[in-house]
């Protein structure tokens, strides 16, 4: 098969995206080491793919964290009463 045609065909787009089978990925994969091109092309798809989840990326506030865990309570309490607790004995 062509390059160009190979790298038209949507394949790289799947196998970036992790949607391939893994009989095709291998296919991918000898292609990918075969042919400069085909890597380069792989390469883009992947920094726009990249680019575009990355801009949905939210940075929370610095002080999220401290507020979060500020909030917990890291108490230990028990629903066991052990001074009510009776000793069986055979």
């Amino acid at each position: 098969m062509e390059t160009k045609a190979y790298t038209e065909s949507g394949i790289l787009d799947l196998y970036a995206m992790g949607t391939l089978s893994a009989e095709e990925k291998v296919g991918v994969e000898c292609m990918i080491a075969a042919h400069p091109e085909i890597q380069a092309e792989l390469e883009l798809i992947q920094n726009v793919i990249n680019s575009y989840v990355g801009s949905f990326e939210k940075t929370q506030p610095a002080d999220v964290k401290a507020k979060i865990i500020g909030a917990m309570d890291f108490s230990v309490t028990s629903s066991l009463d052990i001074t009510n607790k009776r000793q069986i004995h055979s």
